[in-house]
């Protein structure tokens, strides 16, 4: 098997190093199943993540282990949808695309957490301490999560690009 082409950029859609050639215009596009594997390793780190940071705040397993999966379903879907969101052509070239990426999806990270130890704990107030809490810490993992997947070849393809319209 080949190596994988050199990389280069900061987001998740970063382009291969230029040749002195001039190639045909290419584009980086991303499989299902890249945001299927991408989704999987970042929920089993946050689910990690809820269940340790729910144990230490609540101080008992069973309801650290009740919230764990029950965030895990609920936003497995809801992150794969986000992830196909950002591969969007219009979000390509977004300007601080990473900032954007880490702070909606924690928005919605955040609501879902505290909407999911509400309903397994019916106090609103350890939701509020585990939602920000738990927010804060996915922050950095997010960000960090990101970085390491840029990295990752697997599920990236390099495909012609459309013809630009002339005007």
């Amino acid at each position: 098997r080949a190596p994988p082409p050199a990389w280069h950029g900061s987001s998740s859609l970063a382009c291969p190093v230029a040749s002195s050639a001039a190639p045909p215009a290419m584009e980086e596009r991303h499989t299902k199943l890249r945001s299927v594997a991408k989704g999987t390793t970042w929920r089993a780190l946050a689910t990690s993540t809820t269940i340790l940071l729910s144990f230490y705040l609540t101080g008992t397993i069973s309801t650290a282990l009740r919230i764990g999966p029950l965030d895990f379903v609920a936003k497995l879907l809801v992150f794969y949808l986000h992830e196909r969101l950002w591969l969007q052509p219009a979000m390509q070239h977004l300007s601080h695309r990473l900032f954007w990426k880490t702070w909606l999806w924690k928005a919605i990270a955040l609501s879902m957490t505290i909407s999911t130890t509400y309903i397994v704990t019916g106090h609103l107030d350890m939701a509020l301490k585990v939602g920000p809490l738990d927010f804060f810490v996915k922050l950095f993992l997010f960000s960090i999560h990101e970085k390491v997947w840029d990295g990752v070849s697997f599920g990236r393809e390099l495909v012609q690009a459309p013809p630009k319209k002339s005007d």
